[in-house]
């Protein structure tokens, strides 16, 4: 039996073995939202698919490093290039410090300010 506060660093995600696989927080860039699918960039440039939505894995599988910019995606705080010169009022796209754009909707950009 895995330990709740061992849980919450890892992103367990199932398999085709019916096992789960343990994915680390630090290696997820951010988490993609696709219909009834939720597709989990890595670090390392890999991505793996989940067959749950976005909002099932912001409910039950992350903890508060991760940040809700669109409907579509969940980015990891820890990847954020960092913003301070940016007027988060008016910016449409956050970069990732592997040069990845992603964008802001209007109405997450409140939740940015709290960074």
């Amino acid at each position: 039996m895995i330990n709740p506060s061992q849980n919450t660093r890892f992103f367990l995600l199932p398999n085709k073995h019916k096992r789960k696989d343990k994915i680390p927080f630090d290696d997820i860039l951010y988490l993609q939202g696709n219909i009834n699918y939720t597709l989990i960039h890595l670090y390392n440039g890999k991505v793996k698919i989940s067959p749950r939505t976005l909002l099932y894995h912001i409910q039950h599988s992350l903890n508060d490093s991760f940040i809700r910019i669109h409907r579509a995606f969940c980015v990891n705080k820890k990847h954020l290039k960092d913003t301070q010169e940016v007027d988060i009022k008016h910016v449409t796209h956050l970069f990732l410090k592997d040069e990845t754009q992603l964008p802001v909707s209007r109405r997450k950009r409140n939740a940015l300010q709290k960074l």
